[in-house]
């Protein structure tokens, strides 16, 4: 899918058109601001590496950014046709759909993984270890060849 035009469009090309147009540009003083990472990133980061690389690089991203989306979405497609729980299903995949697979899931419960995280839990997935801990109170179980996510926060009492 293509960006709208007005979205490739840098902000002094924008102000241009709106000018042309007549149309008044409101200006979020949040994006001046620099306790924001982006803004620094814009500010400082992008104009140096326009230096370094002699040409405009947030333009070079923005072109690389609409050739991998297609790639991303045939990432999520085929990792989504995985049965996450299978164990033995993530393991016959391919280790980085298996990994896309399990971090959606992970994610889509409330638990989303870091990367060591995702490791324990693909080990888990592959055979190699039978459970493993997860931040935020959760185990990840592997059990007849099922993946199974367990509240270790949750606590039971005796009746």
């Amino acid at each position: 899918m293509a960006p709208a035009p007005i979205l490739a469009l840098r902000r002094a090309e924008t102000r241009r058109l709106c000018a042309e147009l007549g149309i008044e540009v409101v200006a979020d003083p949040s994006n001046d601001d620099p306790r924001f990472v982006r803004n620094r990133i814009r500010a400082e980061v992008l104009p140096l590496l326009d230096d370094i690389a002699g040409r405009d690089v947030a333009a070079l991203l923005a072109r690389t950014s609409d050739v991998v989306r297609d790639d991303l979405a045939l990432l999520d497609r085929l990792a989504a046709a995985i049965e996450v729980t299978d164990a033995r299903a993530l393991a016959a995949a391919d280790p980085a759909l298996a990994r896309r697979a399990l971090r959606t899931w992970l994610a889509a419960g409330g638990h989303p993984p870091d990367r060591d995280g995702l490791e324990r839990a693909y080990a888990v997935a592959a055979g190699e270890r039978r459970a493993c801990e997860l931040s935020g109170g959760i185990r990840l179980e592997r059990s007849g060849g099922r993946l199974r996510i367990v509240d270790t926060t949750a606590v039971t009492s005796a009746p």
